[in-house]
């Protein structure tokens, strides 16, 4: 069966989109209310502007831990390291901190690591410390906690080497990690040693005992990809394996391939090149079925860091979010990111999960906490200042919604009448055509399937109608509910929603 994301000529991709998103959620009433799809929180939380930070859910509570906070300092790269952790409920307005950085009593402080959950832990896996004095000490320790601040530590010394950039994750009940680079950037503190960037992947029941996957996935070694998991697979997306480029005037080494796995060992490249652009530090979520990747960072064109007349460090961080169903067909979500006015607002390296629909929040959401927007100008004295203690809310298909009204519209001109609607047996479908020309007629369900050709020949000008008998190309009755039929014609393609009673 076709999927909606097949349709590509003359309806937008967003009209299309926003019918799967957001028509079923309204039959449900579960569309938030509001006008903005994204929401701030909270501007200035409890905790310290970081970046490299991470937040988990466990239970009812939020936990945001760790990072990295660049200091006022001459030196690059001079930061604070958090070891800290602190919660909030659900909402992620107001924050308490349980747990103070003290290495002596816990994991070490550490920035560019992994925190997920699995069944009633929350665990933290790799990461660095971040010396601008080099070398950085890079972990491959892994710690648990119920509660956030009584921590057990399952192994000092994993087999996988220590790294920060890694990407770690519960597939099928156990924990992986894979990616990930270790030694410093020569762009921030520099060698030797040089940085090495990893495409090994690693698993464990328990973040104790662990077994290597594969050494050599096929996919670029790498650092700052995102992976999530759905219906049976992991995707892999996007990452870097060098902060700039090797010559001024080439393109950053940044990724916007897509891979997926079934078991981490054998790989499927889905995209050699998505239409967004390749990044590190963005996020991919799994919202309502979907993938959703926005954020990250990326360089100017003409990016120079030779002090000079043609010095140029001005961000070109991405302000497009897209969504995908199967990591092949991506489609852009209106509006940008954080309410996004130039790049300089989009960040890179924060966090994001999905929170759950509560009391106050009808829907389930993207939450987004910290995050960087530091540019490789380390003449400028403000530089410092451009790392976040925000939290956000963001829903998807509130996103879609805004430009639905407009859209739809837009779907509607061709067809003069759809009658009866609803309608128990037969839906005549009239029409009326400018000039002569090819016409094709379909009918789709709500889950985007194509359940019947009505229409696929050419027609003269005028006025024209067709039959719905209420059955799709086996010959079966369709169940009552709502469809859609899609008319194209001269490349151009009009919808209407009609309903089965």
């Amino acid at each position: 069966m076709r999927n909606i994301y097949t349709i590509q000529q003359g309806l937008s991709a967003l009209a299309w989109l926003g019918l799967l998103f957001c028509l079923p959620l309204l039959a449900l009433g579960q569309m938030p209310h509001g006008h903005e799809a994204w929401k701030l929180v909270s501007d200035n939380a409890e905790w310290a502007p970081r970046a490299g930070l991470q937040v988990v859910r466990l239970q009812n509570n939020l936990y945001v831990l760790g990072g990295r906070t660049p200091l006022q300092s001459n030196i690059p790269g001079d930061s604070k390291i958090w070891g800290d952790v602190w919660k909030s409920n659900l909402s992620g307005k107001h924050w308490t901190r349980i747990l103070a950085t003290d290495d002596s009593q816990h994991w070490p402080a550490r920035a560019y690591f992994c925190a997920i959950t699995k069944g009633n832990y929350m665990y933290v896996i790799g990461g660095q410390n971040f010396n601008p004095f080099g070398p950085s000490a890079f972990f491959n320790d892994v710690w648990r906690s119920k509660d956030g601040i009584n921590w057990e530590e399952m192994t000092s010394d994993a087999p996988w080497t220590g790294r920060a950039g890694i990407s770690a994750f519960v597939f099928r009940d156990e924990i992986y990690v894979l990616g990930g680079s270790r030694n410093d950037d020569d762009a921030v503190i520099g060698g030797p040693p040089v940085r090495i960037y990893y495409n090994d992947v690693w698993k464990s029941k328990n973040g104790s005992n662990w077994q290597l996957v594969t050494a050599n996935a096929p996919w670029t070694a790498r650092a700052g990809m995102r992976v999530v998991v759905k219906n049976g697979y992991m995707y892999l997306m996007g990452g870097e394996s060098g902060f700039t480029p090797s010559m001024p005037g080439t393109p950053p080494p940044y990724y916007n391939d897509v891979w997926r796995s079934r078991d981490g060992a054998n790989w499927e490249q889905l995209v050699e090149h998505a239409p967004w652009s390749a990044r590190p530090g963005h996020e991919v979520l799994l919202y309502r079925d979907h993938l959703v990747l926005f954020g990250g960072f990326n360089l100017d064109p003409a990016f120079n860091p030779i002090p000079g007349p043609f010095f140029s460090a001005e961000p070109n961080n991405p302000m497009d979010i897209w969504a995908s169903r199967d990591g092949v067909k991506w489609f852009q979500l209106p509006g940008t990111p954080w309410n996004a006015a130039e790049p300089m607002d989009v960040k890179y390296d924060f966090h994001a999960i999905v929170v759950p629909a509560s009391k106050n929040n009808k829907a389930p959401a993207i939450m987004t906490v910290g995050g960087d927007r530091e540019t490789f100008d380390f003449t400028d004295p403000l530089n410092y200042l451009n790392v976040d203690n925000d939290v956000w809310r963001f829903y998807p298909d509130l996103s879609v919604r805004q430009h639905m009204h407009q859209e739809l519209a837009k779907m509607l001109k061709l067809f003069i009448r759809a009658y009866p609607n609803p309608f128990v047996h037969n839906c005549t479908l009239q029409y009326n055509l400018p000039e002569e020309g090819h016409v094709g007629i379909q009918v789709y369900d709500v889950a985007g399937n194509m359940i019947l050709q009505l229409v696929d020949k050419h027609h003269a000008r005028g006025l024209h109608e067709y039959v719905w008998n209420g059955v799709d190309n086996t010959g079966k009755t369709v169940r009552k509910g709502m469809y859609f039929v899609k008319l194209t014609y001269q490349n151009k393609t009009e919808a209407s929603i009609i309903m089965k009673k």
